[in-house]
């Protein structure tokens, strides 16, 4: 049964479900402003877990949006704006609410770009192209825009296929979420400090080179697989070794070495060439020593709610995302979910 919110702007709207894998322009809907973000997808529940992932980790590209969640994330809402039957007419539709609703400016909505994006899989018409031209003539860019163009506010991405060869430019990480990528993902890749350079069969970067390192592929890594304590057990050739004795997808073990989760069999991960063996834990502290201590949950009045025993075991009762309470102990994230989590020394 859908579940449906009453908006002040568009009357009764459905929220979104992970049932809604079809095409449709989904607006993320603050409800105490009532200011909005309008975006399109081929699969709505898709893209809007993608951007609860990224908005929840603190790592969304559009900072507008992002500062405001934080400021009290109880505030918004996913839902469903309009059911699109025709793929072709995912651009327009998407560009009809941008244009009804205004909501590129800064008083009515979070929406950075005027124009809207292409989703995977389809081509623009050289009239479609001229009628976006036209419509941007003589229109006068937002400070948030103008700050964009100039590189300062999204970051170009170069894709390389896995031998280095250079493919083509993106217009920084979000664009690429329409075409079926992970954002989240792709950022992590592009950052200097990450080892993974790959996603979906491609490299990515921030920068522009005719050609790059062939990517040594992350399965044949080795892998160091220790305790939950961090006490060291084994050293395994590669992630298709340990796939084969645990009956698991390599995707599980690769998801620990690259950060995005703790643990995988109640066993931590971590790339050989990560590993320091004189402190049991990975270099460039990448899982936290806090990862084992107990936390504090407080509401937003300063009452004491609970005392856990760690970050994982708040996920696994809860359902929630570490990366983002790992963001409010280190005072990256004044809260989450409405409440305070903080480190108890």
């Amino acid at each position: 049964m859908d579940t449906i919110f009453k908006t002040r702007l568009f009357g009764d709207l459905q929220i979104i479900n992970n049932d809604m894998k079809y095409y449709g322009i989904y607006v993320i809907y603050n409800k105490d402003n009532d200011k909005i973000y309008v975006g399109s997808s081929i699969n709505i529940a898709k893209r809007i877990r993608q951007h609860k992932n990224a908005l929840d980790s603190n790592s969304h590209s559009n900072n507008y949006l992002q500062n405001s969640f934080n400021s009290n994330n109880l505030n918004f809402i996913y839902l469903l704006l309009e059911k699109v039957k025709d793929k072709q007419n995912l651009i327009t539709r998407e560009q009809y609410w941008l244009d009804k609703t205004k909501c590129f400016k800064r008083e009515n909505g979070y929406n950075i770009q005027i124009i809207a994006d292409s989703p995977l899989g389809l081509k623009r018409t050289k009239e479609s192209k001229l009628r976006m031209r036209n419509a941007q003539l003589g229109k006068k860019k937002t400070p948030e825009q103008r700050e964009a163009r100039k590189g300062k506010g999204i970051k170009i991405v170069y894709q390389y296929s896995l031998k280095g060869e250079y493919i083509r430019s993106w217009n920084g990480a979000r664009e690429l979420a329409d075409y079926g990528f992970d954002e989240t993902m792709i950022s992590s890749c592009c950052s200097n400090n990450s080892i993974n350079k790959t996603h979906k069969g491609f490299q990515w970067s921030h920068e522009k080179l005719d050609n790059i390192e062939k990517v040594n592929h992350s399965k044949n890594f080795p892998v160091v697989q220790l305790d939950s304590k961090g006490n060291y057990i084994k050293t395994w050739d590669n992630t298709k070794d340990i796939s084969i004795v645990f009956n698991c997808k390599t995707t599980n073990i690769t998801r620990c070495c690259n950060g995005d989760r703790e643990t995988f069999k109640n066993f931590i991960w971590i790339y050989e060439h990560d590993y320091d063996i004189n402190n049991k834990y990975i270099k460039k502290d990448r899982i936290p020593s806090y990862t084992y201590n107990s936390i504090l949950q407080y509401d937003l009045k300063g009452n004491l709610i609970k005392i856990w025993n760690n970050v994982s075991d708040i996920c696994k009762e809860l359902n929630y995302n570490n990366s983002a309470i790992y963001q409010c102990i280190k005072n990256m994230k004044p809260q989450y979910k409405g409440y305070k989590w903080i480190l108890n020394n």
